[in-house]
């Protein structure tokens, strides 16, 4: 079985990597849609039509799909057949951090730190493979007001690369993300196989084989 994952950049590669430790019986196909990174802020129709489309062309490589985007789940949610999306955890003591556009169509009735300009900076930083005091500058400055806080839900991927400096800023008493649920509801469509997790990558616009299966490699061995 064939499994394709989309997001705009390395954001989706932690999806990915929790993906192929459920499922290693399991070819993947990673598409990033690099050439309209990133989506936090974009025209939300702009981005679904997009999206619609990018999802036809791995239809035809891939027996199903996986959106390892917040941003683009939130636009199509469950409305397609074999596609599978990321929702965000949220309850009452939870602080949903995420772009713009995750927070404008979702809605969550909980607290929201607003973040549009993080994910940039976390593809900056991990594809240039530099250790950037930017991504702890913009955390103190977007969320250092919510230390403290019980739950944190993080609405974007990508900041999955920065979990460990989100706890140490707000220390909460738990991280969450939509992973978990996504796992479980694969369980059940996914089909035993004779794959053997191979992962070829695609991309929109530059491409950065090297650079993603490195960063994959990477996650896999921490176990994101």
């Amino acid at each position: 079985m064939r499994i394709g994952v989309y997001d705009s950049g390395i954001g989706g590669l932690t999806t990915l990597s929790r993906l192929i430790l459920s499922f290693p019986d399991c070819d993947y196909l990673y598409f990033a849609d690099n050439d309209l990174f990133p989506f936090g802020q974009k025209n939300s129709e702009l981005l679904k039509k997009n999206l619609l489309q990018k999802i036809k062309v791995i239809k035809k490589e891939t027996d199903l799909i996986v959106v390892g985007c917040y941003t683009a789940s939130s636009l199509v949610g469950d409305s397609i057949k074999d596609v599978y999306t990321l929702k965000p955890y949220i309850d009452k003591n939870t602080l949903l951090i995420a772009t713009p556009n995750t927070i404008n169509n979702v809605k969550p009735d909980c607290m929201t730190g607003n973040t549009p300009d993080l994910a940039g900076i976390i593809q900056y930083c991990y594809t240039a493979n530099k250790e950037c005091s930017a991504i702890d500058d913009y955390l103190y400055q977007t969320l250092g007001c919510y230390y403290g806080v019980d739950t944190v839900s993080l609405g974007c991927t990508h900041y999955n690369f920065v979990k460990d400096k989100i706890q140490n800023l707000l220390c909460p008493k738990r991280i969450v993300d939509g992973n978990d649920e996504l796992i479980y509801k694969l369980a059940f469509a996914v089909k035993p196989s004779e794959s053997r997790g191979k992962v070829s990558f695609s991309f929109s616009g530059e491409e950065q084989t090297a650079i993603y299966a490195e960063l994959l490699k990477r996650l896999i061995n921490k176990k994101i």
